[in-house]
């Protein structure tokens, strides 16, 4: 049983389905090019068969291009047989008009096959390679839903994960405030309510970088209630495009590891620096702290966070972004890269 149209029926319109099907339409012309032969034979398969090949390549995406939308609609066999007739016309109007000029491109004395036998070759090698293409297609499709329905389970278990230990700390703290300092603790209620609405909102939208900030900037604040002069701040993100949309607490959980893991551990406390750099199409986020020395680091962590941001980046941008871990002896940090020039807007 065929899955939906719309899991196989490939974006014919993009320009990577476009380079997709003109490499996937090379490949039977090169190994007839390389096969053992006459080099002055090899030549000429080349030259016209990527001409031959490239025309009905174009051609096909070009209609199945306009015909995607009354296919999609269909059932997916009937949308199966509907494509394969589009590629199969295409094929064998393109195959009639070489024929046609055979005479003119080829010596006088070579010798062509009938128009029949050459048609239907070429009608039936096209649709063996689309048949590839479609199948590498579909399983792409699949990974990629496999990709963000991973994602999304990770959001949730991020929205269920910010850590119990800072949230009861946290109320520790505003019940040690109210009678103390009552705007204050009102302060920190109010910043602990922005992080929970942030996780619970994680997998539904992006939000700007600036807002990325706010919520680091929110932990911090309050972390820095409980560490007081041991937790120190240190920010370097002018060059961050302020404006540009990401995927929400992709920073936070990493600042909220330096803390947990490289700051409080440490007597004398130590600096947690959030930096902010272009490198050439990318923004490269960075987050610092200094590490505890070896007898402090019982707690070395499972990675959760750090692999959730990885997929979650995945899932969001594919291959152009990244998650780098940079560490020395006494010192770990960890950097995001995004592009720049952002294709994703939908999901994060």
């Amino acid at each position: 049983m065929l899955p939906p149209t719309r899991d196989w029926l490939p974006e014919f319109c993009q320009p990577q389905t476009v380079f997709a099907a003109m490499l996937l339409a090379e490949i039977p012309v090169l190994v007839v090019a390389l096969a053992p032969g006459p080099p002055a034979a090899a030549w000429a398969v080349l030259t016209l068969g990527t001409l031959l090949a490239q025309w009905i390549a174009l051609a096909s995406v070009a209609g199945l291009c306009v015909l995607r939308k009354p296919l999609l609609a269909l059932p997916p066999w009937l949308a199966l047989l509907g494509a394969s007739t589009v590629l199969a016309a295409m094929s064998a109007a393109v195959a009639t008009l070489a024929h046609a000029m055979a005479p003119v491109l080829l010596s006088p004395l070579a010798r062509m096959p009938s128009l029949p036998a050459f048609a239907g070759g070429l009608v039936l090698l096209a649709l063996l390679m689309a048949a590839l293409g479609v199948r590498y297609a579909y399983v792409y499709v699949q990974w990629r839903r496999q990709v963000e329905a991973q994602a999304r389970t990770e959001v949730e278990a991020l929205t269920a994960r910010i850590r119990p230990h800072f949230l009861f700390n946290s109320m520790n703290t505003i019940a040690g405030l109210v009678h103390v300092d009552a705007d204050l603790a009102e302060r920190m209620i109010e910043d602990l309510a922005e992080l929970f609405r942030a996780a619970l909102a994680a997998g539904e939208r992006l939000h700007p970088l600036s807002r990325e900030f706010e919520l680091c900037d929110r932990y911090l604040a309050t972390e820095q209630l409980r560490l007081g002069d041991r937790l120190r701040v240190e920010w370097d993100v002018a060059a961050a495009p302020v404006d540009m949309e990401l995927p929400p607490l992709l920073l936070q959980p990493l600042v909220e590891n330096a803390v947990y893991h490289g700051i409080q551990p440490r007597t004398e406390g130590g600096t947690v620096r959030i930096s902010a750099a272009r490198e050439g199409e990318l923004l490269l986020l960075g987050v610092g702290n200094p590490l505890p020395d070896r007898a402090a680091r019982g707690r070395t962590g499972h990675g959760m966070a750090q692999e959730n941001v990885r997929r979650r980046l995945l899932y969001a941008y594919g291959p152009r972004a990244r998650l780098d871990v940079r560490e020395s002896a006494d010192y770990y940090a960890v950097y995001v890269a995004l592009p720049l020039a952002q294709a994703r807007k939908s999901r994060p």
